[in-house]
């Protein structure tokens, strides 16, 4: 696993599915499941990355790039479910038409490293300046981290309630909710500004350790949370478009803008 992993040569992968599947029919009841259960795991190793990355900023100083670079154990265990969906016999055996990656441990490193990147906008690549129990430094790591699952959480949802998979625009507008859900944006969003504003040193612009993440030129704690929420909105649209082989505007996404602020590394 390399959280490093870089997203051209899957983002061109992506594309080709993408197109290839533009015609095609309605997927099957098995093929649903199939998307089900990718999405299922997806989230689930995601989530304990999360968790596991809060833990490595709770209990860690300064430079904590190789904890965030380490797999969770339970991700692992979960890597290794998601790959035998594509065993013969499998869940995924055959792939659905459109809507899944062909390839588990590409699945896998993606939402990974969406996990790892929303630190590296937050505190730099690495991830550094972390003081060992700082309540800023682990709210900040709370907060996105929740973000981060709320939305790959709406993401499953949307796509398993949906009445007909008919074709990739389906999938395109699940990832539009996702990274749209009420809960993620209404929510949680709202909790990262409050713990920003409680117990950051908003006397700093930005607060310390976030001097050379992505949002270096925050202002105030509500121009920090909102840029370190759209972090976490491009991060899991870039992850999505990974895990489902389908192309997305992620840099319109992330802040309703086309600045160039969520592109492939």
């Amino acid at each position: 696993m390399s959280s490093r992993y870089t997203l051209v040569s899957a983002v061109a992968v992506a594309l080709a599915l993408g197109v290839a599947a533009s015609a095609r029919a309605q997927l099957s009841d098995d093929e649903r499941k199939c998307s089900d259960a990718v999405n299922k795991i997806a989230r689930g190793i995601a989530n304990q990355e999360q968790k596991k990355n809060r833990a490595c900023v709770k209990d860690g100083m300064d430079d904590i790039d190789v904890c965030v670079d380490t797999e969770a154990e339970t991700s692992t265990q979960q890597r290794a479910k998601l790959a035998a969906l594509f065993d013969i016999g499998g869940k995924c055996d055959p792939l659905p038409m459109f809507g899944v990656n062909s390839n588990p441990q590409t699945i896998a490193d993606a939402v990974e490293r969406a996990a790892g990147d929303i630190l590296r906008g937050a505190f730099g690549d690495p991830v550094d300046g972390i003081v060992s129990d700082n309540k800023c430094h682990d709210r900040i790591a709370k907060r996105m981290g929740k973000k981060l699952d709320a939305e790959m959480k709406a993401f499953r949802t949307c796509v398993k309630h949906l009445p007909g998979i008919t074709s990739t625009m389906d999938i395109e507008n699940c990832i539009a909710s996702a990274i749209n859900d009420t809960r993620a944006q209404n929510v949680v969003q709202p909790k990262l500004q409050a713990d920003i504003e409680g117990v950051c040193d908003t006397s700093a612009a930005p607060p310390p350790g976030l001097e050379d993440g992505t949002c270096a030129a925050c202002t105030d704690p509500a121009t920090c949370g909102g840029c370190l929420g759209d972090v976490v909105d491009c991060q899991v649209c870039q992850a999505l478009i990974i895990q489902t082989g389908i192309v997305v505007d992620c840099d319109t996404m992330d802040d309703s803008l086309p600045n160039s602020s969520c592109l492939p590394e």
